[in-house]
């Protein structure tokens, strides 16, 4: 596929029409996944809200208690036949594990580069992360949860990010001003002193939410391009 028509086909979902579509159809998905945090799995929220809030503000640990809790958060955001619950979750335990030793790869990776290449790419390392993070575990979670199937995951996940790199850049700007001015708001206003924490606070409420707006692109996005992704003989 063309690079530029990818792009610009990428922007055409800000358009009124198409986007009015896209939204109603996340909205549906963001009430079912609510839904089901606040009545099945509200442990799971709270328990990511308390250490989000109480561990140091450093990217590593951060990273490292995310990890296995946005798969179980995009795990019950995907669209499935199953009923979600304690079963469905068990059924992707080899899904679980496998994420869990590659996330401590990827995470001694980033600790290397650090000391040893560049602060700088380290830094691009790990913001691209957070762009691809939900598009690697909606990849992940289509395959058969092979260790090797997560570095394939993360590869179409970057391959995805890149093809609508323009759509992708503006919705995470408009993210990241939304939370971060949000919670200066709440800090000055309220608790002076408690900007890094109210902003990880707000990033967890929040998560549900953008998990389910780029659960919504990836299902239009992989419909259009499949074979952008995948191989026939894959599918």
């Amino acid at each position: 596929m063309n690079l530029l028509q990818s792009w610009s086909n990428s922007l055409v979902l800000f358009k009124p029409a198409h986007l009015k579509l896209f939204l109603l159809v996340t909205l549906k998905s963001i009430i079912e996944t609510y839904r089901l945090l606040f009545t099945r799995f509200w442990p799971l929220l709270l328990g990511w809200l308390i250490i989000k809030s109480v561990i140091p503000f450093n990217e590593v640990l951060q990273a490292l208690v995310d990890f296995p809790m946005l798969f179980l958060l995009y795990l019950l955001i995907r669209p499935s036949m199953l009923k979600k619950d304690g079963e469905y979750i068990k059924g992707y335990g080899i899904h679980l594990l496998n994420d869990m030793l590659f996330g401590i790869l990827y995470t001694l990776i980033i600790v290397i580069c650090a000391f040893g290449v560049s602060t700088w790419l380290t830094m691009m390392a790990i913001q691209s992360m957070w762009a691809v993070i939900p598009f690697y575990y909606f990849f992940f979670l289509d395959s058969d949860g092979r260790f090797s199937q997560t570095i394939r995951s993360m590869a179409r996940a970057y391959k995805m990010m890149f093809y609508a790199l323009p759509f992708v850049a503006v919705i995470h700007l408009i993210q990241f001003a939304f939370l971060y001015g949000t919670s200066i708001m709440l800090a000055h206003q309220y608790i002076p002193g408690f900007l890094h924490v109210l902003y990880r606070m707000l990033l967890v409420i929040c998560m549900p939410l953008m998990g389910c707006f780029w659960n919504n692109f990836y299902i239009k996005n992989l419909h259009d391009n499949f074979d952008l992704y995948f191989k026939r003989k894959e599918a």
